[in-house]
């Protein structure tokens, strides 16, 4: 009878191990989901201010002292964040 309780504790460990591994894993998707949307939400961000600056609407460039420097800086933060954006959704797929 004790061994047979034994038992059954040890299934019921496992279990509830295996529950809370999986929504560990699941809450660490959901972060990096909304990882991506931040991302995506910059590289929007960033095509609306080249929009706007090509328009000439745009007249302030955040700090630079030129168009030309904002606009190279918006397009490495474009490849930084496009880049981080495949990277996330292959951890993603892969999870």
């Amino acid at each position: 009878m004790l061994i047979f309780l034994i038992v059954i504790a040890i299934v019921e460990y496992a279990i509830i191990y295996k529950q809370i591994s999986d929504t560990k894993a699941n809450f660490l998707l959901i972060e990096k989901a909304y990882g991506r949307t931040a991302e995506l939400q910059k590289v929007a961000y960033n095509a609306r201010s080249m929009i706007l600056m090509s328009q000439g609407i745009l007249k302030n460039y955040a700090g630079y002292a030129t168009k030309e420097e904002f606009a190279s800086a918006i397009k490495a933060e474009f490849s930084s964040s496009l880049d981080l954006i495949y990277k996330i959704q292959n951890e993603i797929n892969l999870s």
